[in-house]
């Protein structure tokens, strides 16, 4: 059985803080800072009225309609 020293356990660990932080940053907002187009807004607000005049269906709606 190998023998892992102080040392490297001490290595091991930065790193595993390293990977740990970089993928939390990754997958926590990943276009945070980047600007919203105002097509975006546009739909966003059409999906929004057309949700409040109930005129959007469900998953289930659409694909019993298939």
């Amino acid at each position: 059985m190998a023998r892992i020293t102080i040392e490297e356990k001490k290595i091991e660990a930065v790193v595993e803080r390293a990977v740990q932080r970089a993928l939390r940053e990754l997958l926590i907002d990943s276009d945070k800072g980047l600007e919203i187009r105002s097509a975006f807004v546009k739909r966003l607000k059409k999906s929004a009225a057309e949700k409040k005049q109930g005129r959007i269906r469900t998953f289930e709606e659409v694909v019993s309609s298939l």
